[in-house]
Protein backbone atom coordinates (compact mmCIF):
# COMPACT_ATOMS: atom_id res chain seq x y z
CA UNK A 1 0.00 0.00 0.00
CA UNK A 2 3.46 2.42 0.75
CA UNK A 3 4.30 1.78 -2.32
CA UNK A 4 1.34 2.23 -4.63
CA UNK A 5 0.73 5.00 -2.11
CA UNK A 6 4.36 6.63 -3.39
CA UNK A 7 3.60 5.83 -6.84
CA UNK A 8 0.54 8.04 -6.65
CA UNK A 9 2.11 10.89 -4.65
CA UNK A 10 5.18 11.00 -7.20
CA UNK A 11 3.36 12.86 -10.17
CA UNK A 12 1.99 15.06 -8.23
CA UNK A 13 5.23 16.31 -6.32
CA UNK A 14 6.39 16.72 -9.82
CA UNK A 15 3.19 18.94 -10.87
CA UNK A 16 3.68 20.89 -8.01
CA UNK A 17 7.44 21.77 -8.81
CA UNK A 18 6.69 22.70 -12.05
CA UNK A 19 4.17 24.76 -10.86
CA UNK A 20 6.24 26.50 -8.32
CA UNK A 21 8.59 27.17 -11.10
CA UNK A 22 6.49 28.52 -13.69
CA UNK A 23 4.67 30.86 -10.60
CA UNK A 24 8.53 32.11 -9.70
CA UNK A 25 9.70 32.94 -13.51
CA UNK A 26 6.17 34.42 -14.01
CA UNK A 27 6.74 36.83 -10.87
CA UNK A 28 9.89 37.30 -11.89
CA UNK A 29 8.79 38.52 -15.17
CA UNK A 30 6.56 41.06 -14.11
CA UNK A 31 8.92 42.38 -11.79
CA UNK A 32 11.27 43.31 -14.68
CA UNK A 33 8.35 44.66 -16.62
CA UNK A 34 7.20 46.54 -13.57
CA UNK A 35 10.94 48.01 -13.00
CA UNK A 36 10.91 48.58 -16.74
CA UNK A 37 7.71 50.32 -16.69
CA UNK A 38 9.10 52.50 -13.41
CA UNK A 39 11.72 53.73 -15.10
CA UNK A 40 10.12 54.74 -18.49
CA UNK A 41 7.71 56.65 -16.04
CA UNK A 42 11.01 57.89 -14.45
CA UNK A 43 11.62 59.17 -17.53
CA UNK A 44 8.89 60.87 -19.24
CA UNK A 45 8.27 62.63 -15.40
CA UNK A 46 12.10 64.19 -15.46
CA UNK A 47 11.29 64.89 -19.57
CA UNK A 48 8.24 66.67 -18.19
CA UNK A 49 10.21 68.77 -15.25
CA UNK A 50 12.50 69.60 -18.12
CA UNK A 51 9.98 70.77 -20.10
CA UNK A 52 7.96 72.92 -17.33
CA UNK A 53 11.45 73.90 -16.36
CA UNK A 54 11.66 75.63 -19.39
CA UNK A 55 8.81 76.95 -19.01
CA UNK A 56 8.73 78.80 -16.17
CA UNK A 57 12.04 79.77 -17.03
CA UNK A 58 10.56 81.64 -20.27
CA UNK A 59 7.34 82.87 -18.92
CA UNK A 60 10.04 84.30 -15.94
CA UNK A 61 11.81 86.30 -19.14
CA UNK A 62 8.74 87.66 -20.90
CA UNK A 63 7.56 88.67 -17.56
CA UNK A 64 11.06 90.70 -17.30
CA UNK A 65 11.10 91.89 -20.74
CA UNK A 66 7.21 92.69 -20.55
CA UNK A 67 8.09 94.70 -17.17
CA UNK A 68 10.87 96.61 -18.86
CA UNK A 69 8.93 97.09 -21.99
CA UNK A 70 6.62 98.55 -19.18
CA UNK A 71 8.70 100.94 -17.43
CA UNK A 72 10.03 102.52 -21.06
CA UNK A 73 6.61 102.92 -21.91
CA UNK A 74 6.42 104.93 -18.85
CA UNK A 75 8.72 106.98 -19.16
CA UNK A 76 8.13 107.59 -22.62
CA UNK A 77 4.73 108.82 -21.99
CA UNK A 78 6.08 110.82 -19.44
CA UNK A 79 8.72 112.86 -21.55
CA UNK A 80 5.76 112.90 -24.15
CA UNK A 81 3.66 114.32 -21.34
CA UNK A 82 6.03 116.99 -20.47
CA UNK A 83 6.84 117.66 -24.14
CA UNK A 84 3.11 118.25 -24.52
CA UNK A 85 3.21 121.02 -21.46
CA UNK A 86 5.80 122.52 -22.86
CA UNK A 87 4.28 122.94 -26.31
CA UNK A 88 0.93 123.95 -24.58
CA UNK A 89 2.61 126.57 -22.61
CA UNK A 90 4.60 127.90 -25.46
CA UNK A 91 0.81 128.16 -27.84
CA UNK A 92 -0.52 129.95 -24.66
CA UNK A 93 2.20 132.65 -24.75
CA UNK A 94 2.47 133.03 -28.50
CA UNK A 95 -1.02 133.73 -28.20
CA UNK A 96 -1.10 135.85 -25.61
CA UNK A 97 1.13 138.34 -27.47
CA UNK A 98 -0.44 138.06 -31.01
CA UNK A 99 -3.66 139.13 -28.68
CA UNK A 100 -1.32 142.15 -27.65
CA UNK A 101 0.02 143.09 -31.07
CA UNK A 102 -3.62 142.36 -33.25
CA UNK A 103 -5.24 144.71 -30.34
CA UNK A 104 -3.18 147.79 -31.74
CA UNK A 105 -4.13 146.92 -35.24
CA UNK A 106 -7.65 145.95 -34.90
CA UNK A 107 -8.81 148.73 -37.62
CA UNK A 108 -7.07 146.71 -40.43
CA UNK A 109 -9.41 143.65 -39.75
CA UNK A 110 -12.48 145.27 -41.48
CA UNK A 111 -10.20 146.00 -44.63
CA UNK A 112 -9.00 143.00 -44.73
CA UNK A 113 -12.57 141.14 -44.24
CA UNK A 114 -13.88 143.12 -47.03
CA UNK A 115 -10.71 142.59 -49.31
CA UNK A 116 -11.85 139.10 -48.54
CA UNK A 117 -15.45 139.48 -49.66
CA UNK A 118 -14.42 141.56 -52.62
CA UNK A 119 -12.19 138.55 -53.94
CA UNK A 120 -14.94 135.62 -52.92
CA UNK A 121 -17.01 137.52 -55.33
CA UNK A 122 -14.62 137.87 -58.33
CA UNK A 123 -13.75 133.78 -57.96
CA UNK A 124 -16.99 132.95 -57.79
CA UNK A 125 -18.23 135.36 -60.87
CA UNK A 126 -14.73 134.37 -62.86
CA UNK A 127 -13.70 131.60 -64.97
CA UNK A 128 -14.24 128.42 -62.68
CA UNK A 129 -10.87 127.20 -62.98
CA UNK A 130 -9.98 125.54 -59.15
CA UNK A 131 -12.85 127.76 -57.95
CA UNK A 132 -12.89 125.61 -55.01
CA UNK A 133 -9.23 125.28 -54.02
CA UNK A 134 -9.54 129.49 -54.77
CA UNK A 135 -12.14 129.72 -52.23
CA UNK A 136 -11.26 127.46 -49.49
CA UNK A 137 -7.98 129.74 -49.36
CA UNK A 138 -10.04 132.56 -49.07
CA UNK A 139 -12.44 130.83 -46.36
CA UNK A 140 -9.48 129.74 -44.19
CA UNK A 141 -8.01 133.12 -44.56
CA UNK A 142 -11.27 134.96 -43.30
CA UNK A 143 -11.46 131.93 -40.35
CA UNK A 144 -7.92 132.70 -38.95
CA UNK A 145 -8.54 136.20 -38.90
CA UNK A 146 -12.13 136.33 -37.50
CA UNK A 147 -10.86 133.99 -34.69
CA UNK A 148 -7.84 135.92 -33.87
CA UNK A 149 -5.01 133.16 -34.97
CA UNK A 150 -3.31 135.70 -36.81
CA UNK A 151 -1.42 139.46 -37.47
CA UNK A 152 -3.82 141.65 -39.21
CA UNK A 153 -0.93 142.45 -40.73
CA UNK A 154 0.15 139.25 -42.11
CA UNK A 155 -3.25 138.65 -43.19
CA UNK A 156 -3.45 141.39 -45.64
CA UNK A 157 -0.11 140.26 -46.47
CA UNK A 158 -1.71 136.94 -47.85
CA UNK A 159 -4.73 138.70 -49.17
CA UNK A 160 -2.65 140.79 -51.15
CA UNK A 161 -0.73 137.62 -52.05
CA UNK A 162 -3.68 136.15 -53.21
CA UNK A 163 -4.80 139.23 -55.38
CA UNK A 164 -1.59 139.38 -56.84
CA UNK A 165 -2.36 135.32 -57.97
CA UNK A 166 -5.66 136.15 -59.21
CA UNK A 167 -4.13 139.15 -61.67
CA UNK A 168 -1.32 136.66 -62.86
CA UNK A 169 -3.47 133.89 -63.83
CA UNK A 170 -5.34 136.83 -66.24
CA UNK A 171 -1.81 136.80 -68.28
CA UNK A 172 -0.84 133.41 -68.25
CA UNK A 173 -1.45 130.17 -69.97
CA UNK A 174 -0.81 126.90 -68.99
CA UNK A 175 -1.91 122.72 -68.78
CA UNK A 176 -3.59 121.70 -65.51
CA UNK A 177 -5.42 118.72 -63.80
CA UNK A 178 -8.92 119.73 -62.95
CA UNK A 179 -12.73 118.67 -62.99
CA UNK A 180 -14.88 119.24 -65.25
CA UNK A 181 -18.50 118.92 -64.80
CA UNK A 182 -20.47 117.23 -67.77
CA UNK A 183 -24.34 116.88 -67.28
CA UNK A 184 -23.53 117.47 -63.09
CA UNK A 185 -21.08 114.17 -63.61
CA UNK A 186 -17.52 114.95 -62.41
CA UNK A 187 -14.67 114.21 -64.42
CA UNK A 188 -10.46 114.72 -64.36
CA UNK A 189 -9.43 116.18 -67.28
CA UNK A 190 -6.70 117.86 -68.91
CA UNK A 191 -7.25 121.29 -69.31
CA UNK A 192 -5.45 124.22 -70.84
CA UNK A 193 -6.24 127.81 -69.58
CA UNK A 194 -5.91 130.57 -71.92
CA UNK A 195 -5.50 133.21 -68.96
CA UNK A 196 -8.85 133.66 -67.69
CA UNK A 197 -10.46 134.17 -70.60
CA UNK A 198 -11.12 130.57 -71.38
CA UNK A 199 -10.85 127.25 -70.70
CA UNK A 200 -10.08 124.25 -73.33
CA UNK A 201 -10.14 120.51 -71.57
CA UNK A 202 -10.40 117.08 -72.62
CA UNK A 203 -11.29 113.72 -70.54
CA UNK A 204 -9.46 110.29 -70.37
CA UNK A 205 -12.79 109.10 -72.03
CA UNK A 206 -11.96 111.81 -74.89
CA UNK A 207 -14.60 113.81 -74.48
CA UNK A 208 -13.67 117.54 -75.72
CA UNK A 209 -14.92 121.03 -74.54
CA UNK A 210 -14.75 124.09 -73.74
CA UNK A 211 -15.63 126.63 -71.24
CA UNK A 212 -15.80 130.27 -71.98
CA UNK A 213 -17.54 133.81 -70.01
CA UNK A 214 -19.30 135.29 -69.44
CA UNK A 215 -21.89 132.04 -68.50
CA UNK A 216 -18.58 129.66 -68.30
CA UNK A 217 -21.00 126.62 -69.47
CA UNK A 218 -19.89 123.20 -70.56
CA UNK A 219 -19.31 123.14 -74.66
CA UNK A 220 -19.06 119.97 -75.71
CA UNK A 221 -17.30 119.24 -78.97
CA UNK A 222 -18.20 116.32 -81.66
CA UNK A 223 -16.32 117.44 -84.55
CA UNK A 224 -13.13 115.70 -84.44
CA UNK A 225 -11.58 118.47 -87.03
CA UNK A 226 -12.19 120.85 -83.47
CA UNK A 227 -10.48 117.75 -81.69
CA UNK A 228 -7.98 117.71 -83.12
CA UNK A 229 -7.15 121.44 -83.04
CA UNK A 230 -7.56 120.73 -79.02
CA UNK A 231 -5.26 118.37 -79.37
CA UNK A 232 -2.70 120.27 -81.76
CA UNK A 233 -3.09 123.19 -79.08
CA UNK A 234 -2.28 120.74 -76.05
CA UNK A 235 1.01 119.31 -78.03
CA UNK A 236 2.78 122.95 -78.59
CA UNK A 237 1.85 123.53 -75.00
CA UNK A 238 3.54 120.39 -73.75
CA UNK A 239 6.78 121.12 -76.07
CA UNK A 240 6.52 125.21 -74.37
CA UNK A 241 5.70 126.52 -77.59
CA UNK A 242 3.28 129.16 -76.58
CA UNK A 243 3.73 132.20 -79.00
CA UNK A 244 2.60 131.89 -82.57
CA UNK A 245 -0.25 131.54 -84.51
CA UNK A 246 -2.90 128.10 -82.99
CA UNK A 247 -6.19 127.48 -84.84
CA UNK A 248 -8.30 126.71 -81.83
CA UNK A 249 -12.51 126.49 -81.59
CA UNK A 250 -14.17 130.06 -81.05
CA UNK A 251 -14.15 129.77 -77.63
CA UNK A 252 -13.57 133.05 -77.02
CA UNK A 253 -16.08 135.56 -75.65
CA UNK A 254 -18.37 138.01 -78.23
CA UNK A 255 -16.73 141.08 -76.72
CA UNK A 256 -12.99 139.78 -76.62
CA UNK A 257 -13.65 139.06 -80.68
CA UNK A 258 -14.62 141.92 -81.94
Amino acid sequence: MIVKGLKIIRPNILALAMLTFFDLSFAQSSEENLVKEIVSLRSEIEQLNSQIDEIKARIRAESRNAQMRKSELALSYDRESLRVREFKSELDKKKRQLAEKSSKNTDLIPVVLEGIGILEKYVNSSLPFKKQDRLSQLSQLRKEVQEGNILPEKALNQLWAIYEDEIRATKESGIYKDTVYIDNKPYLADVLRVGMVGLLFRTGDRKYGFLKAPEYKIHLLSSGKDQKMIDNMFDSFKKQIRTGYFVVPNFLPGEVRK
